[in-house]
């Protein structure tokens, strides 16, 4: 999807307002400018595909207590989910989608700001051992714990159903946040906290096996 440079002659009015709501939205003016021709010609953006990714996101998430969302961006979103530890710590997760055209691209990440060394160390294990579930179930996973953050990128194909996406992302990240809240309040037991996230895993897996973008991250 290429971009031009157009001249166009408008009214000094119409360009005002258009400044004020780029000004609103943290956009540009030409970018406000192509969204309301492409929405006028009901021609869906790359833009506009991820706000409604996004958007899907939160409808899936919205009445999930475990998840606030936090503020408001155009590049990505951010949830909070606490865990069952002392002080009740809250992990962020995040999902930035880097690419729009015949596929969509991009990540998912989870971290946690601490101070406490166990809790850290214990958040580093539960995802270094889910990458190892992962990657055990295809060769193609990339997901990874790096510099306290764990990574997962994600490639759909673009059929145009962002609802479906959005949805896919939120069940993944329910997932995850399920098996580490399991995870936690089985820290006395290793194995079984283990187990605990093996059969999380594989369920979501069953549910989800026909969707070929768990298998392309």
């Amino acid at each position: 999807m290429g971009k031009s440079v157009y001249s166009v002659v408008l009214l000094d009015e119409v360009v005002s307002k258009i400044d004020k709501l780029a000004y609103k939205t943290g956009s540009s003016r030409s970018n406000i400018i192509n969204q309301i021709l492409a929405e006028y010609v009901s021609y869906v953006t790359p833009e506009a595909q991820r706000r409604q990714i996004y958007a899907a996101i939160d409808a899936a998430l919205e009445n999930d207590e475990n998840f606030k969302k936090t503020g408001p961006a155009e590049s990505a979103v951010a949830y909070f989910s606490s865990l069952p530890y002392k002080y009740n710590p809250s992990v962020r997760y995040t999902v930035e989608i880097y690419e729009i055209g015949d596929y969509i691209r991009g990540e998912i990440r989870a971290g946690l700001r601490s101070q406490s060394s166990s809790l850290l160390y214990n958040f580093a294990e539960f995802f270094s051992r889910w990458s190892a579930l992962e990657q055990g179930r295809s060769s193609r996973h990339k997901s990874a714990f790096a510099n306290g953050r764990f990574l997962r990128p994600f490639v759909f194909e673009n059929t145009g159903e962002s609802e479906a996406v959005g949805k896919s992302l939120a069940e993944y990240i329910q997932t995850v946040d399920r098996s580490m809240k399991e995870y936690f309040r089985y820290l006395d037991n290793t194995n079984a906290a283990y187990r605990r996230m093996e059969s999380i895993l594989n369920d979501f897996i069953m549910a989800v096996e026909s969707e070929s973008w768990f298998l392309k991250g």
